[in-house]
């Protein structure tokens, strides 16, 4: 089971303080650098935390480092979580890249998602143990 879609919108990472969309339970989140529709996700992650401060904070982590924009997709569980970072990142793997700037060099998603602190569950994508 996967979370809700994906908000259409890209948001900007500025304005984060003032988006109502996050919840309050865990979720998934996509980065991008630009907004154009063309634009690929260059970053996926996600909260299996039960505030939106994790939520968040996990997304104002990034804000001022080079991505600009942000999609987000709240969950019910942490599993619905995983399962969705992990959707996300088999479809979008070769753009998850990163890039360097003033501020250093950021990795992207380099590494297959792993489960939830304490749950050791297989990928729904690729069936690896996480």
């Amino acid at each position: 089971m996967v979370c809700n879609p994906m908000n259409k919108v890209k948001r900007s990472l500025a304005n984060l303080s003032n988006d109502k969309s996050i919840g309050k339970g865990p979720g998934v989140y996509v980065l991008y650098m630009s907004n154009t529709k063309t634009s690929p996700p260059r970053y996926v992650g996600r909260s299996d935390g039960q505030s939106d401060v994790n939520l968040r904070s996990r997304l104002n982590h990034w804000n001022g480092v080079g991505y600009k924009y942000y999609q987000v997709s709240n969950c019910t569980s942490d599993i619905e979580a995983f399962n969705t970072e992990c959707e996300i990142y088999h479809e979008h793997k070769s753009d998850l890249k990163g890039f360097s700037n003033s501020q250093g060099i950021h990795k992207g998603n380099t590494n297959h998602p792993d489960s939830p602190t304490g749950k050791d569950l297989n990928c729904c994508k690729c069936n690896k143990s996480c």
